[in-house]
């Protein structure tokens, strides 16, 4: 190890041992800090939020309404939102 690296271990070994000193060890009520029902709101927060930035959804209105354009233009707008509709109720994605 080199010189500074040394320095900066026993460096970090008295910061350590000082801080052990001066403060107590954190305590929990239970196992883990929050409720299961809050873990579980934010981890379905995280996961919406992870699904929201995936280019797989980003991609879908932009692939769908390239697909659908065509027919909407050419006066077949009620099967187009037909179409628009089912996919939203199945979760495609529009």
């Amino acid at each position: 190890m080199s010189e500074l690296g040394q320095k900066n271990e026993a460096r970090m070994d008295k910061l350590v041992a000082s801080g052990r000193g001066q403060h107590e060890p954190l305590k929990l009520a239970s196992r883990y800090a929050s409720s299961l029902g809050t873990q579980r709101i934010w981890l379905i927060k995280r996961f919406f939020a992870i699904y929201w930035r995936s280019p797989q959804y980003s991609k879908s209105p932009e692939v769908w309404g390239l697909r659908l354009a065509p027919q909407v233009a050419l006066g077949r707008r009620k099967a187009a939102w037909a179409r628009i509709g089912s996919l939203t109720v199945i979760g495609g994605g529009l």
